[in-house]
């Protein structure tokens, strides 16, 4: 699997052992070498940017744990630090897997043909009657191609016409609110293991012309919601937009619905698992 060198110059911790250049976390640490890499991190999570800072310039190690991108994404959401720039020094001899693994996540190659096996039905000119008997009422997945087609949402929404349309508003990403640009220009630069996905339920309140400019297909016209009102109802739609890599993990959908997605531009690659078949890493409770 290819990486690209981390910006930081730290390796993981294997790597060590074939290398003969010293370890500059022991010393570089000093006290705090004693702790583990994971308990170090939650200390500088306390840390406000400016003490972050000035740690930083104590040694090559601190520097590196000091320039970790989860502790500044942090500060970032919470509002205590404004983004700026800097060119990164690389560090020698620093070993930690829990600092490289997010490097390489981000950077890895993904072989396409990790992508390329695709065993969901694709159909086009499918009857509703064929829908509810071959896929709803099984529970069966299916890619339906010409759903979406002529919406105008597949000519309008450019990057220009969604800055456009949510100028001096909000978005929701993850559990944060922000503008819409900044969000955009971290989705183009960002080296995160798990980008920041935007995923705004209140799209159609904030910029209400979005919603005109798509339809739900006959196949989900039918919706128990609706005898709620629009005021009662629970939240039903939502504007995603995420970077490469960005995704959800395995999740049950909002009050257990039966959501349909439809992409505008970009792909995104689903992992389904048949019913009684429990996903890698998801408990059951």
């Amino acid at each position: 699997m290819a990486c690209p060198p981390h910006p930081y110059g730290i390796k993981p911790n294997g790597q060590a052992f074939l290398e003969a250049c010293g370890d500059a976390r022991g010393p570089g640490l000093g006290h705090m070498g004693a702790l583990p890499d994971e308990v170090l991190l939650q200390l500088l999570y306390l840390l406000p940017a400016s003490d972050l800072q000035r740690l930083g310039m104590a040694s090559r190690a601190l520097y590196a744990y000091c320039h970790f991108d989860e502790l500044w994404k942090a500060l970032l959401l919470e509002r205590r630090y404004v983004a700026g720039s800097h060119r990164a020094l690389a560090v020698r001899g620093l070993y930690s897997d829990l600092l490289y693994r997010p490097w390489l996540c981000a950077t890895a190659e993904l072989l396409p043909e990790w992508l390329e096996v695709e065993n969901v039905d694709r159909r086009a000119d499918l009857s509703l009657e064929e829908f509810r008997e071959r896929y709803e009422a099984p529970n069966r997945p299916v890619i339906i191609t010409d759903a979406a087609g002529r919406w105008p949402a597949v000519k309008k929404w450019t990057r220009q016409h969604l800055l456009q349309a949510f100028a001096g508003r909000e978005v929701i990403v993850g559990n944060a609110a922000m503008r819409l640009a900044p969000y955009l220009a971290y989705a183009d630069n960002n080296t995160d293991e798990m980008p920041l996905y935007m995923f705004d339920k209140a799209f159609a309140l904030a910029a209400p012309q979005l919603a005109r400019d798509y339809s739900v297909p006959s196949y989900f016209s039918d919706d128990l919601f609706e005898l709620l009102g629009e005021e009662g109802r629970p939240d039903y739609r939502w504007l995603i937009i995420g970077p490469r890599r960005s995704g959800s993990s395995f999740h049950v959908d909002p009050n257990a619905t039966s959501a349909w997605n439809a992409v505008i531009t970009g792909a995104k690659k689903w992992i389904l698992y048949p019913p009684g078949c429990t996903p890698p890493g998801v408990h059951v409770r």
